[in-house]
């Protein structure tokens, strides 16, 4: 039956589906098993199934290497202007500084898929610092600054980062939050002047580069395999619980940046101004920031938002391209003050991130003079966006031009038949490139806690196995010999491990104790044979 209530969605399939199913109505409810399911070719020639046009996508470099040949192409655009201060950056302004930077975090021992966090509101400096950790092969974990201390320990202990940016908003809880890690962190600050003198800012360590280098020459890292290597954790939005990290690889943002900027989604060109206020760390705001270099429009920025902010930027930048999100929607068609701002410069608007109400959609279009508003349809696991509506105004909130490469179908929830048209069910999404690597969760050693549970006087011997479990992926846990009249329980060897270590150590899918773990004759623990027992249980 069809459910509005959004179920958990941490469940897991194997990548070589590479299907998942949401709620038509923008509500993400998690994986189907679609282990039934033998033949998606066949499948395809339903006319039941939509597809969107062929994938042309040719490029074959790593993320670093494309955005630094787009910064290069458009080096004299300005890419990004402060909306309060006016303050600007060229493209070859962040040419220049992300590469001088770069060659700093590579002094630092950064190295392939290494995380690095940036915890900043929507900060002039936060593409630089993101741009150079994709040249030197890093893995981009950006932090929604507005996190409370559990948040960001919860986060940081599943990504581990080797450095953090911070500005000054959030240098204070970091300096708080990171020495009750359990590994070193560098903390680097985006401001000018750094709340706490030890830590450098980003102005000092691009000054103590003397040496001029040629940014015509300079090769990223070379990325060995861009359909695995991460390039970008993203947060999700921790609906139904804490924050999920979503792993994307450098071949799932090309896919979205080549195709998303030409006809008929979004069409960004250099003439382009385009207000952004949503924050950075959000995929959203993220993709969005990357496309201002690639397409080499100009990004008017907002650190803060506020209603008569969004309205007089508007129109002092004379924005022709507005990303927006319901909310923002509703306070330019209801907001009191919103007529006497001058608004005729807009020409495209794109809302997304949550679904669109249609009882604003006139209101808004008459205020701000266009004949669409056009909906973006995705998720964070799909790489951003996977359709939007198109302009013909008749159906803002319905989608219809779906990207390349990509079939989209209804299904009934229960028995998995394909729907036709105007029928509800739940809406899966197949594409070669758009899926996520997957969830980045915590990584458990079996090794410490072997040597942890070997300290327990009544075990003889044990070996950890990682137990597929739908929602987690895997969960520890314990085959154990116990010693001769050792009277230990399951419970007590779990209460045992649980008092020791993080929550995410604890042998939460159980213990089975045995008359002897196998080994190889060299002592090495057998493990593919402990897999095989589990999967009989």
């Amino acid at each position: 039956m069809w459910s509005s209530q959004a179920l958990p969605y941490s469940y897991f399939i194997p990548r070589v589906f590479g299907i998942f199913y949401v709620e038509v109505r923008h509500r993400y409810q998690g994986f189907v098993d679609f282990q039934s399911i033998n033949n998606w070719e066949e499948m395809a020639m339903d006319d039941r199934i939509i597809k969107g046009p062929p994938l042309q996508v040719k490029v074959n470099c790593s993320l670093g290497q494309y955005l630094i040949d787009h910064l290069r192409k458009h080096e004299d655009h300005v890419c990004k202007i402060d909306a309060i201060t006016g303050q600007f950056q060229t493209n070859k302004d962040i040419l220049e500084k992300s590469i001088k930077l770069a060659e700093i975090l590579k002094s630092r021992g950064i190295k392939l898929e290494d995380r690095i966090t940036i915890s900043a509101e929507n900060h002039q400096n936060w593409f630089i610092a993101a741009t150079a950790c994709l040249y030197v092969g890093a893995t981009v974990a950006p932090l929604n600054p507005a996190y409370t201390e559990l948040e960001i320990k919860h986060m940081l202990n599943i990504w581990k980062p080797r450095i953090i940016f911070v500005s000054r908003r959030t240098e204070k809880l970091l300096v708080k939050v990171v020495p009750t890690l359990s590994w070193p962190i560098q903390l680097i600050e985006l401001d000018d002047e750094a709340l706490t003198s030890k830590i450098p800012t980003l102005k000092s360590l691009l000054n103590s580069i003397k040496d001029r280098i040629d940014l015509y020459q300079y090769n990223p890292v070379d990325i060995d395999d861009i359909n695995k290597r991460t390039a970008v954790i993203l947060s999700s939005s921790g609906t139904t619980g804490l924050p999920k990290g979503v792993a994307l690889s450098h071949r799932n943002l090309l896919y979205y940046f080549e195709n998303i900027k030409k006809p008929p989604y979004l069409c960004l060109n250099s003439n382009e101004r385009v207000l952004l206020f949503l924050p950075f760390y959000h995929g959203y705001a993220f993709s969005m920031g990357f496309l201002g270099m690639v397409t080499g429009c100009t990004l008017v920025v907002m650190r803060k938002f506020s209603p008569e902010l969004l309205f007089s930027t508007i129109e002092k930048y004379r924005i022709t391209f507005l990303p927006l999100v319901p909310s923002a929607l509703i306070i330019l068609a209801k907001h009191p003050a919103a007529p006497s701002y001058d608004f005729r410069s807009v020409k495209e608007v794109f809302c997304g991130a949550a679904p669109m109400p249609k009882e604003i959609l006139k209101e808004a279009k008459r205020r701000l003079n266009v004949s669409y508003i056009r909906n973006g349809y995705g998720m964070t696991e799909l790489s951003i966006v996977v359709g939007l509506s198109n302009k013909s105004g008749a159906n803002d909130d319905a989608i219809a031009d779906i990207l390349p490469g990509l079939q989209y179908k209804i299904i009934n929830p229960e028995t998995l038949e394909i729907l036709g048209p105007m029928q509800r069910g739940e809406l899966c999404v197949k594409g070669e490139h758009s899926l996520m690597l997957g969830y980045y969760g915590y990584q458990v050693s079996p090794v410490e806690l072997e040597t942890l549970l070997l300290s327990n006087p009544g075990i003889k011997d044990v070996a950890v196995i990682g137990k597929p479990h739908q929602e987690s992926g895997e969960l520890p846990m314990a085959f154990v010999v116990k010693q001769p009249n050792s009277k230990l329980t399951a419970r007590e060897i779990m209460d045992f491990v649980k008092e020791k270590v993080s929550p995410q150590k604890w042998l939460r899918g159980g213990v089975r104790f045995v008359d002897a773990v196998p080994r190889t004759p060299s002592g090495k623990i057998l493990r593919r044979e402990l897999q095989k027992m589990v999967s009989k249980l």
